[in-house]
Order: C-alpha cells, then sequence, then structure tokens
C-alpha cells in the first residue's frame, strides 16, 4: 500500500511541475538544481549550510531551498 501511495505522489508532483510549464534540467530528477523561470535556465541549489542556515523546504525541480534558522521553525 505504500508503495502506490509514494507512486501517487510522484505522479502528483510530476503533473503539477508539467501543469506549470515547468522546465526539466536534465533527463534524471536533480536534487542540487532547479528551472528558474526567471533565468530560463537550470540554477544550483542554495545550500544552506554555506550560510550558517538550516534548510526548511528542500530544492524541488522549479523551486529553489527555502533556508532559515531555528527560530523560523516556530
Amino acid at each position: 500500500m505504500k508503495v502506490l501511495h509514494l507512486s501517487w505522489v510522484i505522479l502528483v508532483i510530476a503533473a503539477e511541475a508539467v501543469s506549470n510549464g515547468a522546465t526539466s534540467c536534465g533527463d534524471e530528477i536533480s536534487t542540487d538544481r532547479y528551472w528558474s523561470d526567471e533565468h530560463k535556465a537550470c540554477i544550483p541549489c542554495t545550500r544552506c549550510h554555506e550560510h550558517r542556515l538550516i534548510t526548511l523546504i528542500g530544492c524541488s525541480p522549479t523551486k529553489d531551498t527555502l533556508c532559515g534558522t531555528i527560530e523560523d521553525l516556530r
């Protein structure tokens, strides 16, 4: 049952990316780049620890990483 649920989640995420007009950053799913509509190119994801922050929301195919402090979690 968990495999079916995970497959459904992946399908929904992929459908959302297509409906948003997202462009792929290559043939495989990348966790270190995302498509920027502003730049019309694949951009490296922000690495929060390089800015002494924590990852609040990880990078996705169409959005950059959201970084913050522990206080932002409250």
